[in-house]
């Protein structure tokens, strides 16, 4: 019994990670966007050179 809820658990745990895989493949594809928003930061800095 606890044999084979262990490797039902294992198929889901291998199915999940190929739809995972799988969405992060075809994502762009289908118009999800993946990369970071990319914005510019600008800081003044002050040298203190004697």
């Amino acid at each position: 019994m606890m044999r084979r809820i262990l490797k039902y658990l294992f198929y889901l745990v291998v199915l999940g990670a190929l739809v995972v895989i799988l969405y992060a493949y075809v994502g762009p594809h289908i118009g999800e966007d993946f990369s970071r928003p990319q914005e510019e930061i600008r800081e003044r800095i002050i040298l203190n050179g004697e």
